[in-house]
């Protein structure tokens, strides 16, 4: 086609250029095809990573598992490491299983606050199974007991550290703040009896065992018995301190029941 001033105007429908479309359109195709596959492939490498990742975390949590059960809380840390360092960047729910694996273990070497940090750490993350809802709670109870038998046995080291009536005075406060800890009470009888405070000394005593009786705490029983006998024999009361000692018989086998008998009857019979 012509125009007045001698132009060609290209025909829409020349064969050449439909071509030349056509062509164009093929290769832009093309192009989005690989582009797709290398997406595919790429997507799929990364699957096989994360895959093969997540393999080798689990074969270190079970060899971190086992070297806990044996007592090698060391090379369980190690193995732990590894697992940790093993994890990929995007994987949350693998690395909350590493983490909270490591609070379990920071947990039975005492390390109470890097535990909570972990146990935390784990609570925020935002993609949690039931399992791991479970373990946390399971994990949130055993720092709490942790944490209150540190404090007692602080106490208690603190109390001895003490003499007289500042013993005294310091146990009945550790009493009154916290009637749970028994080892507290049983220290604060004996405190008593050896200050000669007898019938203060045999009420905490004989709480002690009824007590202890409902905390499942058959050690602590013996203990208080043991003490009710000795308060009994120092005031010259053999009758009364053969009775604590027949309880004492008659209550459940523990690894200290034995002694415990030998040195009590040993004691009376002086």
């Amino acid at each position: 086609m012509l125009l007045a001033s001698g132009s060609v105007i290209a025909n829409p429908t020349d064969p050449i250029l439909i071509a030349q479309d056509t062509d164009g359109a093929a290769d832009d195709l093309s192009k989005d095809i690989e582009d797709l596959q290398r997406q595919i492939d790429s997507a799929a490498e990364a699957d096989r990573a994360k895959r093969a990742s997540r393999e080798l975390v689990s074969n270190l949590l079970k060899q971190a598992d086992a070297k806990v059960q044996a007592g090698d809380l060391p090379a369980a840390g190690k193995l732990l490491d590894q697992a940790a360092a093993a994890v990929q960047a995007d994987d949350t729910v693998t690395r909350n299983r590493v983490s909270l694996a490591q609070a379990g273990l920071k947990l039975r070497l005492g390390d109470l606050k890097g535990a909570t940090d972990l146990v935390d750490t784990v609570a925020r993350s935002g993609t949690l199974t039931e399992n791991e809802r479970a373990r946390i709670e399971t994990l949130k109870g055993r720092i709490a007991t942790a944490t209150t038998d540190a404090r007692r046995r602080e106490a208690i080291a603190e109390i001895a550290t003490l003499t007289d009536q500042a013993a005294i005075r310091r146990a009945r406060d550790e009493v009154a703040r916290d009637p749970g800890n028994l080892a507290a009470r049983l220290v604060l009888g004996d405190l008593l009896r050896q200050a000669g405070q007898f019938e203060e000394a045999k009420r905490t005593a004989e709480a002690l065992a009824t007590d202890a009786v409902g905390a499942a705490e058959v050690g602590t029983r013996q203990r208080a018995l043991v003490l009710l006998a000795r308060i009994a024999t120092d005031q010259g009361d053999f009758a009364e301190a053969r009775r604590s000692l027949d309880a004492l018989k008659a209550s459940p086998e523990t690894p200290d029941k034995a002694t415990r008998v030998a040195d009590l009857e040993a004691r009376i019979a002086r």
